[in-house]
C-alpha cells in the first residue's frame, strides 16, 4: 500500500506543512484528549474499517499503523533492515523489541500523537486533529497487546477473521512487495538474552513452520491470534473485547453494541458500508458473501490443507470456529450479546 500524500520521497512543501500542522495539534492537544480507543488485529482483518467507523461513531480522530516501514527506518539495526517483505510484515514479540522512534511512536499512538505523515493517512483534513477522542490502529500489536494494556489505559478492540481468507488476500494484494519473499528465520532467529520461556515457545513454533508461505503466515496468525485471545480472558471487564470480521460483515454483532460495552458514549451510528480507503479496487463492490467465502476459490487445497493445518495446530481454540463448525458465527466472542 501507498500514499502519495504521505510518501516522504516525494512529497511537496504543502504537504510536509501538513503533517507538520497535523503533529502540532496532535502533540498541543494530548492533555485535553478524552476516549482512546485502540484497535487491533492481523494484516486484512478489517482494522481500518473497524477505526474509521469507530473514528466516525467516537467523532475522535485517528492515528494510522504507527510501526508501519513507511513511518520510519525502525528496523535499521536489524539483519532483515532492507528487506522489504520482512520489514513490512514483523511483528515484535514484545516491546522490548522496540527502541527509540518505534517505541515513541507506540507510545504516542497509544496517547493519540501521530508523529509521521503516514500516522494521518485516514484524516480527511486538519480539523480532525482537533477531536478530543481518539482511535488508533495495529496490525503489528498482537504480540505486545499484554504490554500496550499496561502502557495505557485506552480501551482495546480485537478483529479477528478467517486464516484462510486473511492468508488469500496478502497473498494476492496489489502491494509492491509479496509475501513469498517473507523469511520468519531471518524475522525471529535471534534470540534475546533475557527473553522468557513463554515468548521463546512462540519463537521456536515461528521458526518451526517458516516453510512455505501458507505455513509462516498460519503461524504468525495463529500464534498473535492466540496471544490476544490468552490476554482477553483475563482482562478486566470493559478494557477489551474480540470481535468477529464474519459477525460484523452479516450483521450477526454490532460495533455500536461493542463500542458500549467498552463504556463509549457513541455521537453517531457506525456506518458498515464505508468502504476502506485500503481495500483493494476490484473488491469495492465485492458482496458480503464472496468477501467472507472467496478465499477457498482462490487457495489451492495444497495452501488450505496447510493453512488449517498450522492454524489449527497452534491455537486449537480456533479451530472449530473456522474450520470444524459449519456456522462459525455462533462462536464469535463478539459484543452481539
Amino acid at each position: 500500500m501507498t500514499c502519495a500524500l504521505w510518501d516522504t520521497t516525494n512529497v511537496s512543501l504543502a504537504d510536509r506543512s501538513l503533517k507538520v500542522a497535523h503533529r502540532v495539534v496532535d502533540l498541543s492537544l494530548t492533555p485535553a484528549l478524552r476516549d482512546r480507543l485502540v484497535v487491533t488485529g492481523f494484516w486484512r482483518s478489517g482494522t481500518t474499517w473497524i477505526m474509521q467507523q469507530a473514528a466516525h461513531a467516537l467523532h475522535a480522530k485517528t492515528v494510522f499503523e504507527p510501526l508501519a516501514p513507511s513511518s520510519g527506518a525502525f528496523w535499521s539495526d536489524r539483519p532483515f533492515a532492507k528487506e522489504r517483505a520482512n520489514c513490512e510484515m514483523y511483528m515484535p514479540l514484545s516491546m522490548a523489541e522496540l527502541q527509540g522512534k518505534a517505541r515513541a511512536m507506540t507510545l504516542g499512538a497509544l496517547q493519540g500523537r501521530g508523529q509521521t505523515g503516514f500516522a494521518f493517512f485516514c484524516r480527511q483534513s486538519l480539523l480532525e486533529g482537533f477531536r478530543l477522542n481518539t482511535v488508533a490502529k495495529f496490525t503489528r500489536a498482537g504480540f505486545l497487546l499484554p504490554d500496550l494494556m499496561t502502557a495505557t489505559d485506552a480501551k482495546f478492540i480485537h478483529i479477528r477473521r478467517h486464516p484462510g481468507a486473511v492468508y488469500a488476500s496478502l497473498r494476492d494484494v496489489d502491494w509492491d512487495w509479496s509475501i513469498n519473499d517473507l523469511s520468519l528465520s531471518r524475522l525471529y532467529q535471534d534470540v534475546p538474552a533475557s527473553e522468557s520461556p513463554r515468548l521463546l515457545a512462540i519463537r521456536q513454533a515461528l521458526l518451526a513452520n517458516d516453510t512455505s508461505p501458507a505455513r509462516r503466515i498460519g503461524a504468525l496468525w495463529a500464534l498473535s491470534e492466540r496471544e490476544v485471545h490468552r490476554v482477553a480472558q483475563s482482562a478486566p471487564k470493559g478494557r477489551l473485547l474480540e470481535v468477529s470480521y464474519s459477525d460484523l460483515l452479516t450483521r450477526k454483532a454490532s460495533l455500536s453494541v461493542a463500542l458500549e460495552t467498552l463504556g463509549f458514549k457513541l455521537k453517531a451510528i457506525p456506518d458498515p458500508t464505508r468502504i476502506s480507503p485500503v481495500t483493494a479496487s476490484d473488491r469495492h463492490l465485492v458482496n458480503t458473501q464472496e468477501r467472507l467465502n472467496s478465499w477457498q476459490d482462490q487457495l489451492s487445497a495444497r495452501e488450505q490443507t496447510e493453512v488449517r493445518a498450522v492454524t489449527c495446530d497452534l491455537f486449537p481454540e480456533a479451530s472449530g470456529i473456522f474450520w470444524d463448525d459449519p456456522s462459525p458465527l455462533e462462536h464469535s466472542r463478539s459484543a452481539s450479546r
